[in-house]
C-alpha cells in the first residue's frame, strides 16, 4: 500500500464525534441510577426483614432457653451472625459513593463495575453459601427442639423445613435472580464498552 492510499484511507476513517460518548455516558449514569435505586429498595426491605426476625427470635430464645440446651442458644446466636453477615454483604454491593465531575471519569466507572461484580457475586455465590449456612442451623435448632418427639415426627420437621427452603430458592431463581443477573450483566457489558471509549 502506497503513501496515496494511506492518505485516502484515513480521510475515509469516521470521525468520532464527542457528543456520542456524552451522551452514552449520561444514558449509563441513568442506568445505573435507576439499578441503584432497586438495590437501595431491596437492602431496605432485607433490613427491615432481617430486624423483624431479630426480634422474634429474640422473643423464642427468652421464652424458651430453660427448656433447651446449649445446641438452642448455639444455633440462635449463629442464626444472628449469618444474618449480620449477609446483610453487611448485601450492603457493601450498594454504591454509596456519586459521581464527582470534576473526577477521572473512567475512576468512577471503575467503581461502577466492582459493584457490579460484588452485586453478581452476592446472588450467585455469597446467596447460595448463606442459605446453606442456614439450612444447616435451622436442623441443628429442629433437632434440639424435638428432642422430646417421636423419630417419625423429628425427621418430618426437619423434611418439611429442607422442602420449603428448596421450593423457595428455586422460586427465588426462576423469577427475581434470572431478571437481576440479565440487568446486571447488561450494565457490566455496557459500562466495560463506556470505559473502553473513554480509554481510546
Amino acid at each position: 500500500m502506497n503513501f496515496e492510499d494511506l492518505q485516502h484511507s484515513w480521510k475515509n476513517q469516521p470521525v468520532k464525534d464527542p457528543g456520542d460518548t456524552d451522551q452514552l455516558k449520561l444514558a449509563m449514569e441513568t442506568s445505573w441510577n435507576k439499578h441503584q435505586r432497586k438495590v437501595l429498595r431491596t437492602n431496605l426491605f432485607l433490613s427491615i426483614c432481617f430486624l423483624m426476625t431479630c426480634v422474634g427470635l429474640a422473643f423464642i430464645y427468652f421464652s424458651y432457653r430453660a427448656h433447651f440446651g446449649w445446641a438452642f442458644q448455639l444455633s440462635m446466636l449463629f442464626i444472628y451472625i449469618l444474618m449480620f453477615i449477609f446483610l453487611a454483604v448485601s450492603w457493601k454491593s450498594y454504591g454509596f459513593r456519586k459521581e464527582n465531575r470534576a473526577e477521572n471519569s473512567t475512576s468512577y466507572i471503575c467503581y461502577q463495575l466492582k459493584k457490579l461484580q460484588w452485586q453478581r457475586k452476592t446472588i450467585t455465590v455469597y446467596g447460595r453459601v448463606y442459605v446453606f449456612l442456614l439450612w444447616i442451623d435451622f436442623m441443628c435448632y429442629t433437632w434440639e427442639v424435638t428432642s422430646d418427639g417421636s423419630a417419625l415426627f423429628r425427621f418430618s420437621a426437619m423434611a418439611v423445613i429442607t422442602f420449603y427452603i428448596i421450593v423457595l430458592m428455586i422460586w427465588q431463581r426462576l423469577t427475581q435472580q434470572k431478571k437481576a443477573l440479565k440487568s446486571i450483566d447488561e450494565l457490566t457489558s455496557d459500562f466495560s464498552q463506556l470505559k473502553n471509549k473513554l480509554e481510546n
